[in-house]
This record gives C-alpha cells, sequence and structure tokens, in this order.
C-alpha cells in the first residue's frame, strides 16, 4: 500500500513518524535530540502527497452507484465516475458497482457497457451489484459484470425492445424496426452468453410480453451468479 492509499491526518501521521524515529534514534542519546526528531517529522510530512489527507469519496475506495433510468445523463456520470475510479484506485481492487435501474435507453446502456468492457480489458475486475429493481436494459448491462450478485428482495424484468417514433411514414417505422429487431438479437446473445441459456429462451421470455423474475428465478435462469441473503431472508 501506498501513502497515497491512506486516508489520515497531519496530527496522526507526525504521532506515527515520530514513534518510529523514538524506536531508531532515542536510546542514542543525541545531542539536540528533540529538535533533530521534530526536523526529521516535519520534513516526512512534507513529502506526504496531499491526497493522503483528503476526504476518501465512495468511488475512490472502489464503490460506484447507478439508481435511476439508463438515460443520456445517467449513462455520461456513470462512465465518468467508472473512469474516475478506476483511474484512482490501486490496480488489484475491484470496482463495485450498486445498481437500482427500471432500465431506459438502449443505446445508453450500452455505453456504459462499453466503458465497463475497457476497464475489464485493462485488467480491472467490475462486479455488479442488484440492490433493488432491475428491469429493462438495467439487466443487460448487469451482464457485463464479472461477478454478477443480488439481494434475495430484488426483482428484474426483462422484455422486447420498445420505441416511439414523431414520423408517422411506414418507410420510416419499417427502418426502424429493423434497426430495433438487431438491437434486440444482440441483446438476446448477450443473455444467452452469460446466461448459458439459448437465445431462442430468451426470446420466448420477452416478446409479446414482460417477464417478472425474483432473485432465485434470476440465479436459475443464469442473469446473476450469486445471491446474498438479508438479515431477514427466511431461514
Amino acid at each position: 500500500m501506498s501513502l497515497s492509499d491512506i486516508q489520515t491526518t497531519p496530527e496522526l501521521l507526525a504521532y506515527e513518524f515520530g514513534v518510529c524515529i523514538d524506536d531508531v534514534l532515542k536510546h542514542r542519546h543525541l545531542k539536540g535530540y528533540a529538535l533533530l526528531r521534530d526536523t526529521l517529522v516535519g520534513k516526512l510530512i512534507a513529502e506526504v502527497p496531499i491526497p493522503a489527507f483528503a476526504e476518501r469519496l465512495a468511488h475512490q475506495e472502489g464503490y460506484l452507484f447507478y439508481t435511476g433510468d439508463v438515460s443520456q445523463e445517467g449513462a455520461v456520470n456513470m462512465q465518468l465516475e467508472l473512469m474516475s475510479a478506476h483511474l484512482t484506485l490501486s490496480k488489484d481492487k475491484p470496482l463495485r458497482v450498486h445498481l437500482t435501474s427500471y432500465g431506459g435507453e438502449v443505446l445508453y446502456g450500452y455505453g456504459i457497457m462499453s466503458t465497463i468492457h475497457q476497464i475489464q480489458r485493462m485488467g480491472r475486475v467490475v462486479n455488479i451489484h442488484v440492490t433493488g429493481s432491475c428491469a429493462s436494459m438495467a439487466t443487460v448491462i448487469l451482464q457485463a459484470a464479472n461477478h454478477r450478485s443480488a439481494e434475495d428482495f430484488c426483482a428484474f424484468l426483462v422484455h422486447e425492445d420498445s420505441y416511439g417514433m414523431e414520423n408517422s411514414k411506414r418507410s420510416a417505422h419499417r427502418d426502424m424496426g429493423k434497426f430495433v429487431d438487431a438491437e434486440e438479437e444482440y441483446g438476446y446473445q448477450i443473455y444467452a452468453q452469460r446466461s448459458g441459456r439459448t437465445k431462442d429462451f430468451w426470446k420466448e421470455m420477452c416478446i409479446r410480453h414482460d417477464t417478472t423474475l425474483t432473485a432465485e428465478e434470476a440465479l436459475e435462469y443464469g442473469l446473476i451468479d450469486e445471491i446474498l441473503p438479508s438479515p431477514f431472508a427466511p431461514k
């Protein structure tokens, strides 16, 4: 651990430095020892990086929280927090994203996934823990994690993509339909690869209706890897 990983105060650190110096030098009965000791402590404190004395924020310790819709603003904020945490944290520590979301816009969700994948390519583990509802695009984002976990009370929802268009031309709707179909196929592929189930299985789960799953069902179907039981879980 480097000094930049430590949160402390100048007073506490000065005390610890003083104790260490006493252990090495005090028994030598040096002339002017007290002044020498104080000078050494002062010089050591001056070499400590300022961040060692700064308040540590959650993302600087690898904890990130995504609560809300998958929107442009939310996605941009999460991507910035992910990369900031990655650049701040020591390399051996994983990032842990706490996720509660009813989903939202597909392409912004893929943007979050892209940032997670980029961080993983640089050797960082990124885990996602579901803390409430995980629906629609949020369930796809969840699949980007190295390890996927959830509280036992969480609920999941999967369904087919939807879209809205102001343009009433049939040709525009046909073009948009093709685009949405391609997006949807990619989502089924992600579910299939992470869950071990087939794309047809997930199509059957999603097309023409919403499917709500408990945490136990999400575990059974391969959407998550682990349930972390709460103190109130049935024994």
